[in-house]
């Protein structure tokens, strides 16, 4: 019996209606379920393909999302939400250049709408391209001259330039528009070093923080701002406690599951590292994976590398973290670290593939020698690194333990660092990744560069020289002009609460 289209369509909007509802229940395998039903009997909804592409995104497979976004946007290329949702899910993937197109079609569809140049704009920052850049945001703001994200990001083109002042203006135009946009006052605030002891933002601040029923989320960024203004004019007893309180409402989100982290740490120094046939391929700079604790100086050292012409940063490319979620699909659904016994030279030149065409898919096509990637916590992905990449090239940044403890402490970080929000459990967890790093070196003994961040401060030109030679990077190539600038008062940034961090001392190895 034949079933009325106009009934079929009834149907899928209910059980559309139903996967909504139990996302916002929460129940996000229940509504995955869903969606895959409707797509089984009708593969070209292009709704349904939609917000199961945003279900995925949300549960942190982007990639996996890709082909449904796509396949919307095939089925309906009027639909401008379609196309601006794909630039943005193109720029989680990094993936700017084809999130740049996204957002063309997009605008092409609806000529003036704000967020969608705005967006444009950062596509535009992403691939270096600031001229075009500014004449967006500077012809939407035309249009609108009062929207605070069109100066924030204006902001951000010119601070990814170097032009401080016009950076500090735009950012200051924003908080001006919308004081309680948080981020525009930190990276205001990143664009300087120190500050005055009588700082005016200190009292705006302030002020803002007495604003009545304000968000739990913007007092902790206040808490967290008004630490940096008193750590950066020197009033450290006053610093402390703002980002006491910072980290205290940041703790109420969730807490550091330490027994997890120590038992997945055990699995990994005894997981079995295969040893693969695969042989590196010809067209790809290497990687360079540079590892260490946030805050530890490794995207100092990038900058210092990308001073040579053999070598372009890559930044925190995602793609590892993406990959090890990908891995149960090459090994029978185990996951990593387990699933590393499991890879067979098959699964190695796939996963080779996804990584190099993901990285080019961001940067485009590279002519350097080598590739820096600086992802925060890739030292846990040293095994599958290790595997995948002979060829690549592993420098392990350290700083003294306790400064970069206290930088994390220090950060109000977006996601997933809950062992940051309180001293002891950073103390269990430095000593936790000290273990790994010590693992892999006795793993693979002398293949992993140690740079001690200290010393580059101290002895810029000698450190980054051995650096180089261990690279086989010829020294006379560096141009030492375009070497980042070095801020000594940031080593030894933990003296000054020498008595708070007293216990986190004591913890460290």
């Amino acid at each position: 019996m034949c079933v009325p289209k106009h009934n079929r369509q009834q149907e899928v909007a209910a059980h559309l209606q139903q996967a909504q509802a139990l996302l916002q229940a929460g129940q996000v395998v229940e509504a995955a379920g869903i969606y895959e039903a409707i797509l089984q009997r009708t593969p070209r909804h292009a709704e349904a393909h939609r917000q199961f592409a945003m279900l995925l995104q949300a549960a942190g497979r982007p990639d996996k999302s890709l082909p449904h976004l796509q396949q919307a946007v095939a089925l309906q290329p009027a639909q401008h939400v379609y196309h601006f949702q794909l630039g943005n899910l193109l720029l989680a993937l990094q993936s700017e250049a084809a999130a740049e197109r996204a957002y063309r079609q997009a605008l092409a569809l609806r000529p003036q709408d704000i967020p969608t140049r705005s967006n444009l704009a950062i596509s535009l920052l992403e691939q270096q391209k600031y001229t075009e850049a500014e004449a967006v945001l500077n012809e939407a703001l035309k249009q609108q001259p009062e929207t605070m994200q069109l100066w924030h990001n204006l902001g951000d083109v010119y601070a990814r330039q170097g032009k401080a002042a016009e950076a500090e203006a735009a950012y200051r135009r924003a908080v001006a528009l919308q004081p309680l946009s948080t981020e525009s006052w930190r990276n205001l605030f990143a664009l300087k070093t120190e500050m005055p002891h009588d700082a005016p933002e200190i009292a705006q601040l302030q002020s803002l923080l007495q604003t009545p029923s304000l968000p739990e989320s913007v007092q902790t960024d206040l808490h967290f701002l008004l630490g940096e203004v008193y750590h950066k004019s020197g009033q450290y007893d006053r610093a402390f406690p703002h980002y006491q309180q910072g980290n205290d409402l940041m703790a109420q989100r969730g807490q550091y599951q330490y027994a997890q982290q120590e038992a997945y740490v055990e699995t990994l120094c005894r997981s079995t590292i295969p040893s693969p046939s695969v042989q590196e391929e010809a067209g790809y700079a290497a990687p360079i994976f540079i590892v260490g604790m946030p805050r530890s100086g490794k995207t100092l050292v990038e900058k210092m590398l990308a001073a040579h012409p053999d070598v372009q940063a890559g930044g925190e490319l995602r793609v590892m973290k993406w990959m090890i979620a990908a891995l149960p699909e090459f090994t029978r659904g185990q996951r990593y670290p387990e699933a590393l016994a499991m890879l067979d030279d098959h699964a190695i030149r796939k996963l080779r593939e996804q990584y190099f065409t993901a990285r080019q898919d961001h940067l485009g096509k590279c002519s350097a020698r080598y590739i820096t990637d600086t992802l925060p916590y890739n030292y846990l992905y040293l095994g599958l690194i290790g595997v995948l990449f002979p060829e690549a090239r592993v420098i392990h940044v350290t700083r003294d333990p306790l400064d970069t403890c206290l930088q994390n402490y220090f950060t109000r970080f977006v996601q997933g660092s809950h062992h940051t929000y309180r001293l002891e459990e950073l103390g269990r967890y430095y000593c936790l990744y000290h273990r790994v790093v010590e693992h892999w070196q006795k793993i693979w003994p002398g293949e992993m560069v140690t740079v001690d961040y200290a010393a580059l401060l101290q002895v810029r030109d000698t450190t980054l020289e051995k650096l180089l030679d261990s690279l086989n990077l010829e020294k006379t190539k560096l141009n030492k002009a375009l070497l980042p600038e070095l801020h000594t008062r940031e080593a030894g940034c933990a003296r000054p609460y020498a008595n708070q961090l007293k216990d986190l001392q004591n913890s460290l190895p």
